[in-house]
């Protein structure tokens, strides 16, 4: 029973150091960045300079869709 209440403690800083972490990453990175894009999540659709641009085409199979987000959006990441 010992052993039981050791990995429940350890799991519960586990959880406390993660969830402190993630908080930390989100309050620094919750503002927008200079050169951000900024896409809706309604439409998944944002502004370029050239025109709007979905983040996937519709209709299409998740593998076609995976390969227009690389083709699309890889070489902005």
């Amino acid at each position: 029973m010992r052993r039981v209440g050791q990995l429940e403690e350890g799991l519960w800083h586990s959880n406390a150091r993660f969830t402190a972490s993630m908080s930390r990453i989100m309050e620094e990175y919750s503002h927008p960045f200079k050169d951000d894009i900024l896409v809706s999540t309604d439409t998944l659709t944002c502004d370029t300079p050239d025109r709007p641009k979905s983040s996937q085409p519709s209709g299409s199979s998740p593998r076609m869709q995976a390969s227009y987000w690389f083709r699309v959006w890889g070489a902005h990441g």
